[in-house]
């Protein structure tokens, strides 16, 4: 066996480049769901992403209160839910750029705000 040939032999056990798994997605047993409202809130542990949909068209209605069934949550861990922000960010982006920019309907001031995350002790 030459030089150059037993350079190239990896060591038993040990992986090269070339080796490492391909990704594939199986969205088998995947559901959609519509939302078009969301909230979050989180702990130290996990973010909590819940979903629902609103059924209040109109502002024209006298409406005293409306009542949004949440009907998803995800929980994510923090270095997931930072992953989502990133590829969200990457993705609204490229929409925006596209289409225009997106428009928040409503006073963002009265939004439900996120619920803080514990002081770390």
């Amino acid at each position: 066996m030459s030089q150059e040939q037993s350079s190239k032999q990896q060591p038993k056990g040990q992986k090269s480049a070339g080796d490492t798994p391909t990704l594939r997605w199986d969205d088998a047993k995947m559901q959609t769901r519509y939302a078009n409202v969301v909230q979050v809130t989180g702990t130290r542990e996990e973010i909590a992403i819940l979903l629902g949909t609103h059924q209040v068209w109109s502002k024209d209605q006298d409406v005293k209160e409306v009542v949004v069934p949440l009907e998803e949550r995800v929980l994510l861990n923090p270095s997931a839910a930072k992953r989502l922000l990133l590829q969200l960010g990457i993705l609204l982006r490229g929409y925006e750029s596209k289409y225009g920019t997106i428009p928040l309907v409503g006073d963002a001031s009265a939004a439900p705000r996120p619920e803080p995350l514990p002081n770390k002790e």
